[in-house]
């Protein structure tokens, strides 16, 4: 790639993505990835689905589906998800990270939604620079800053962005180290 395209390229990536995060980070307004402990009714968040842990040393924690959101305009869609550690371990970001994609920086990459009904499994948005749109170091919902490490007693919520197809209707949320979520309906 010629310097001069990389000098366009570059700007047109980031004002891609710098929308794309601005389009998510709207109805993301759960996702605040504070990680902070607190009473369960200072939280306004709501809980559309749990899952316990298949990670044995995580026994006691909670994986919880918050919203799965379709933009109006487009098949664009958001998923919020928390973590909820009372487990005696603590359960770090990098564990939600995919293996089998390259994404640059590490995130909760490994995070897919699977359409059992079409039979297709959704990863996260890849943006130009090869990074996943979706919670990481990189990126932080505005509203609280990035915890890497979720602490015993402590709780965290993150998102992933997905372009899933118009009949996508429900998912199975597939977090790693829990078990599936099924019948999770894409609003």
């Amino acid at each position: 790639m010629s310097l001069l395209s990389k000098a366009v390229y570059r700007p047109a990536a980031m004002v891609l993505t710098v929308a794309a995060v601005g389009f998510f980070a709207t109805p993301l307004s759960y996702a605040d990835e504070s990680g902070e402990s607190g009473s369960d009714e200072q939280r306004v968040i709501p809980v559309v689905a749990t899952s316990d842990p298949s990670n044995t040393s995580w026994e006691g924690a909670n994986a919880e589906v918050n919203q799965i959101q379709r933009s109006e305009s487009s098949n664009y869609t958001s998923l919020t998800w928390s973590v909820r550690n009372n487990s005696q371990q603590d359960i770090n970001f990098t564990d939600f990270s995919e293996s089998g994609y390259v994404y640059e920086v590490l995130s909760t990459s490994g995070v897919t939604l699977l359409d059992e009904k079409n039979g297709i499994r959704y990863y996260p948005y890849i943006d130009s620079e090869e990074h996943c749109v979706c919670s990481g170091p990189g990126y932080s919902s505005g509203s609280g800053q990035f915890h890497a490490i979720v602490q015993p007693e402590g709780y965290a919520t993150y998102w992933d962005a997905y372009k899933l197809s118009e009949d996508t209707t429900e998912v199975t949320v597939e977090i790693p180290g829990f078990l599936p979520i099924q019948n999770v309906p894409v609003e």
